[in-house]
């Protein structure tokens, strides 16, 4: 408590700026989040301080084909043999039925006449058709993705399959009714008798294997999500970036922050129209003067992915990181050539003819304009000098090693 209300007695921002230059950014970040009297005398928001991240959240389709797609296929052709001959056959049936009228004898017959037309109209005409190329639609899903399937689909085959088997054991029992009213009533087309033989076994082949199908398929189907998250992250710190793939799925917040950290080296900065025009400025400024070129580095400043308190609190155009790299800040988005042109010193630096990139960071309203000359940096650069646009006043600042 001493300590804060002894850095509250300073208002002197010079004086204040240089007690924190020292500080690591988190740290000095911490210390003055929640002391508004400090920011004041710091003349720093801490709200633009604390840059956020910004990603777009999307759901896409998982692909769960598997890498087993000869086993599949080989399946599916056996499959397509023995279920394309049984189902060939219960056409046949169904198109023999369809032409045939079996008359029953009435007299013999008596009070049944709802109970035939359910099984001889109904389950082997009307509805046999439907079903057939229903159940063939489920069991050639059951073949396709034996091996792997999405976890809802999985179960809604399930339960599918299940209606499937269940049908195929009702016309079994119909089968036998059929055959029996026709032994003792039919007055014609007995000869169908013997189709319908066959189709009990066919059919009952057809069960056997479909049981065995949903066992393999209930036990060993490997279930993925049918839908997975991925981000694109578009704005890092307050600044844009070009779209970013970000694998963030169960990650909480804290990690995605890390992880996002982890990787900042690599985004590329998506500059505005205006500092595109600002660069071809320089360029042609420094043609003029038969020096090469600015080549446009796109990668975000080391000094904003770690964060630098100097370069943070600096009230100055012109931070000196070396003798090769400076910082040219400005509390602005648009900056225009016409305004560097009138400051001697900032025209003096894109003078050296040793400096070979520029790069051009707009974070949230503070604009960074980076010019150095590029080479291996095994060592990171800290401030050595900070000084206004007419170096009329300067703050020295010793260098880390």
């Amino acid at each position: 408590m001493e300590t804060n209300s002894s850095l509250l007695n300073i208002t002197s921002y010079y004086t204040l700026k240089k007690i924190f230059s020292f500080v690591e950014y988190n740290r000095f970040l911490s210390l003055i989040k929640y002391n508004k009297q400090l920011q004041n005398n710091l003349q720093i928001n801490i709200k633009e301080s604390a840059h956020q991240n910004k990603y777009i959240e999307k759901m896409i389709t998982v692909n769960i084909d598997d890498d087993d797609k000869l086993g599949r296929a080989l399946l599916l052709i056996y499959g397509g043999i023995i279920f394309g001959l049984i189902y060939l056959y219960f056409f046949l049936h169904y198109y023999l039925n369809a032409i045939l009228y079996i008359n029953l004898d009435l007299k013999l017959y008596k009070n049944k006449d709802t109970y035939w037309e359910i099984i001889n109209s109904f389950l082997f005409r009307k509805f046999s058709i439907f079903f057939h190329f229903y159940s063939m639609y489920v069991l050639f899903h059951i073949l396709y993705r034996i091996f792997s399937d999405y976890i809802d689909s999985k179960y809604i085959f399930i339960c599918l399959h299940l209606s499937v088997i269940f049908a195929h054991c009702w016309y079994e029992i119909g089968l036998f009714s059929k055959i029996e009213i026709i032994n003792s009533f039919a007055l014609n087309g007995k000869w169908i008798r013997y189709f319908d033989g066959l189709y009990i076994f066919l059919n009952f082949i057809y069960i056997i294997v479909s049981v065995f199908l949903f066992y393999v398929y209930c036990a060993y189907c490997k279930t993925s999500p049918r839908y997975d998250k991925i981000f694109y992250l578009t704005m890092y710190k307050n600044i844009i970036i070009k779209k970013v793939d970000l694998d963030l799925s169960n990650k909480n917040e804290h990690d995605k922050r890390k992880y996002i950290s982890s990787i900042a080296n690599t985004f590329e900065i998506k500059n505005s129209d205006n500092d595109l025009k600002l660069i071809k400025s320089i360029n042609d400024f420094r043609l003029k003067k038969n020096l090469n070129e600015l080549i446009c580095d796109k990668k975000i400043p080391e000094f904003i992915i770690k964060g630098n308190t100097e370069i943070i609190l600096a009230n100055s155009n012109i931070i000196k990181l070396s003798d090769i790299k400076y910082v040219l800040k400005f509390k602005e988005e648009f900056v225009d050539f016409e305004r560097m042109r009138s400051n001697t010193s900032i025209m003096n630096i894109l003078k050296k003819a040793f400096l070979n990139k520029i790069n051009i960071v707009q974070q949230g309203n503070t604009k960074y304009i980076t010019i150095f000359e590029d080479f291996d940096e095994k060592n990171n650069f800290h401030v050595i000098r900070i000084g206004d646009s007419f170096e009329n006043e300067t703050t020295e600042l010793k260098q880390n090693n």
